[in-house]
């Protein structure tokens, strides 16, 4: 018991009771599972929270990694079997071979327990060939947004495998089965340890009952019971005081049994409508270390996980927990499904990964109180402007210097005279005017009257200059005659 509480340091899986998940009536103990036809779901990212476990809905409701079903050899689904929920890791071959065809699902079921691997993930590896016959249809991921993926070792075989937007990755070899490669032996050395498990109480036969029962509150329960022993008995019964694991060491190597009834105290739980159904599978774990052949079913309901690391296992009833061989694994009969429910006990068996322990919000602290606003100042008076002070007058422009006198040409060709001085031209005084570029950077427009007394001033200069030598030519030209 001491061994088991050292290892053990997980919490205890639990998980939400939906109302109107459960499936209702004698019918729902052989679901027949159909192509997915609901709206595709997301479910929430994590483990269940500690409470109570959901039992058998058509709802995905929480994300588990961890393996729900493991064949160390190969795996076949054969007959009218229906679906595996949960990661179904298979170290050899995989065939999907329905009797008379139709959907296998894989990963989600129709009906199960809503705790599926998260979407886009992997959901089917096979560390060899994967193959589908007599018109069976492998559908993975269904109803989950992003549906699920398929790692195969071998090679494309054609396989009808509808993934929903997941992936089919195909000649993975080895990789295939990762991250859990090594499952076959972590399996082996977990059923070791708990088949060393002491036996806290003991199991009772009578007639075709086996009861189990402990006046104790403990962590763990721990029974041990002779596999032919537990063959004989298909109705069980556990009258425990506590919400705990409960460990059921089946000791022998060929355990063929077929249960039919499981009841608390007087209460059965095995019917999917049953409120406590997802509660017990989640709780019960039977360890098979030393056998190798098992055979389990007719079309009812096994409560609880199966650990078999030696044996080849045939299949015929649904089962609700783990279910985890190191043979061969052959499920088949009427509507044969397999519901995951992580074992509470842990020891590698548990939801992956483990939901956090909600910690209780601080209350929030009062708000402060808003102090009083500053009470707004008197605007300041503004200032009269200043009185604009009066312009200057313009002064009176300076007066024209007198223009000096134009020089005599030099004598002509016998020349030897001055010539005759004509009367001087004046110059009109002008208004000097800005030019248009500074007109420009000033932005002052021009003045059409400056603009106008400018080129009269220019007509009068040049007038005066073609006057003033028409007069000398004149002069030179009087004296040539004389």
């Amino acid at each position: 018991m001491s061994s088991h509480a050292s290892r053990r340091t997980r919490s205890t899986l639990s998980l939400l009771t939906a109302a109107g998940l459960a499936v209702t009536g004698a019918a729902g103990l052989a679901m027949i599972a159909g192509p997915a036809s609901a709206a595709p779901l997301a479910p929430v990212a994590e483990c269940p929270v500690e409470g109570q476990i959901p039992g058998i809905g058509g709802t995905p409701l929480f994300s588990d990694t961890g393996v729900a079903v493991f064949a160390g050899g190969d795996y076949l689904a054969t007959g009218s079997a229906a679906e595996s929920e949960g990661l179904l890791l298979v170290a050899g071959d995989a065939t999907f071979a329905k009797t008379g065809g139709g959907v296998f699902n894989v990963g989600t079921a129709g009906a199960g327990s809503g705790i599926v691997p998260p979407a886009g993930t992997q959901m089917l590896a096979v560390g060899g060939d994967l193959a589908t016959q007599n018109g069976t249809r492998v559908h993975v991921g269904a109803n989950l947004v992003g549906g699920g993926d398929v790692h195969v070792g071998g090679a494309d075989t054609g396989a009808s495998i509808d993934t929903y937007g997941g992936t089919v990755r195909w000649n993975l070899g080895a990789d295939a089965t990762s991250p859990n490669s090594g499952f076959g032996a972590l399996i082996e050395s977990t059923s070791s340890d708990l088949a060393a498990e002491a036996a806290t109480d003991t199991a009772v036969i009578s007639g075709s009952t086996v009861t189990f029962a402990s006046a104790a509150d403990r962590s763990l329960y721990v029974f041990s019971i002779d596999a032919a022993t537990l063959g004989t008995t298909p109705a069980v019964v556990f009258d425990l005081p506590a919400d705990a694991p409960v460990l059921v060491n089946v000791t022998g190597t060929s355990l063929d049994w077929a249960p039919n009834y499981f009841a608390d105290t007087s209460t059965r739980f095995d019917g999917p409508s049953s409120a406590a159904f997802g509660e017990w599978s989640s709780r019960i774990l039977w360890n098979l270390e030393e056998a190798t052949s098992v055979k389990l079913g007719t079309d009812g309901q096994l409560i609880g996980s199966v650990l078999a690391p030696a044996a080849d296992a045939t299949v015929r009833t649904s089962t609700n927990g783990r279910l985890l061989v190191g043979g061969d694994l052959t499920v088949s009969g009427s509507g044969v499904e397999h519901h995951n429910y992580p074992w509470t006990g842990g020891e590698g068996l548990e939801c992956s990964p483990e939901p956090e322990t909600p910690v209780d919000p601080a209350p929030p602290t009062e708000p402060e109180e808003p102090g009083n606003p500053d009470e707004p100042g008197n605007p300041e008076t503004p200032t009269e402007p200043e009185t604009p002070t009066e312009p200057e007058n313009p002064g009176n422009p300076d007066e024209p210097a007198n223009p000096e006198r134009p020089e005599s040409p030099e004598d002509g060709i016998g020349g030897g005279e001055p010539p005759v001085e004509s009367d001087p031209v004046t110059e009109s005084p002008s208004t000097t005017t800005a030019s248009s570029s500074e007109t420009a950077a000033t932005g002052e427009p021009e003045s059409g009257l400056a603009a106008t007394g400018v080129e009269t001033v220019g007509i009068v200069a040049l007038a005066a200059t073609l006057l003033a030598g028409a007069g000398a030519l004149f002069v030179i030209a009087r004296r040539r005659r004389a």
